[in-house]
Formats: C-alpha cells, sequence, structure tokens
C-alpha cells in the first residue's frame, strides 16, 4: 500500500528516508487504517509479499511505538529547553503546509518555502 500512496511523491520518500519508521512498518500502519477487517487480510496486503499475521502486528506496533517515542523526543527537548520556544509551532505549520501539499490545496510554490522554513527549523535545534 506504501508504495502507491508514495508513486511519484518525491516529499513523501524524503520524509520515509528521514523518519524513525520504516517503510515496512508504515505500510503495515497504512493498510490497517484503510479499513482491513483483519489482521490476516493485512499480512497479505503488505507491498514486499505477503507475510504472517504475528508479522504484520508486530511491525504495526513497532510502528505505533515509534511515533508514540517520537512525540515524546521532541516534548523532552522542549521540556528541557532543547528546542526553540516556537518551534512546535513551526512544525505544526510545516505539517499543515506539507498535508495541503499532498492533497493539492496548494501549490509547488509552497512546497519550497516549506523546505526552507524546515531546513531553518532543524538548524536551529543543531
Amino acid at each position: 500500500m506504501l508504495s502507491k500512496e508514495l508513486q511519484d511523491d518525491p516529499l513523501g520518500l524524503f520524509l520515509i528516508r528521514e523518519s524513525r519508521i520504516s517503510r515496512v512498518q508504515l505500510d503495515s500502519w497504512l493498510l490497517s487504517k484503510s479499513g482491513i477487517r483483519a489482521i490476516s487480510e493485512g499480512a497479505s496486503m503488505r507491498d514486499d509479499k505477503p507475510v504472517s499475521k504475528g508479522s504484520f502486528s508486530r511491525t504495526l506496533h513497532q510502528a505505533r511505538e515509534n511515533a508514540h517515542k517520537a512525540i515524546y523526543d521532541v516534548l523532552l527537548l522542549q521540556y528541557l529547553g532543547l528546542l526553540p520556544s516556537d518551534m512546535l509551532e513551526r512544525l505544526v505549520e510545516i505539517g499543515n503546509t506539507l498535508v495541503m501539499l499532498r492533497t493539492g490545496e496548494v501549490g509547488h510554490e509552497r512546497l519550497v518555502e516549506a523546505r526552507d522554513v524546515l531546513e531553518r527549523t532543524m538548524s536551529s535545534v543543531s
């Protein structure tokens, strides 16, 4: 499912490369949100090849756990003063822009703007 979602999507592929969540984990999570009725159905629909129900469940759990941990990482860094005080607001703004780009609500000229904001935001963490 992930391959279909990100076909010809360089921004999505970039985000996956920079993410702590693997392609397999994302594929499992997307399948779980797509309306599958049973774990066995999701396990048979994975991009690479069908997998066991246990493997599907494990990678789905890992994806969710990695996402939870990433959120806690950001909150911890903000709490300890290691992130600029406006970091969370900037991340929300970037996230909203990325969603609008994906859904076609804004043109790709905003992509350059979002990339610049993201690069400035990330460099402020270094």
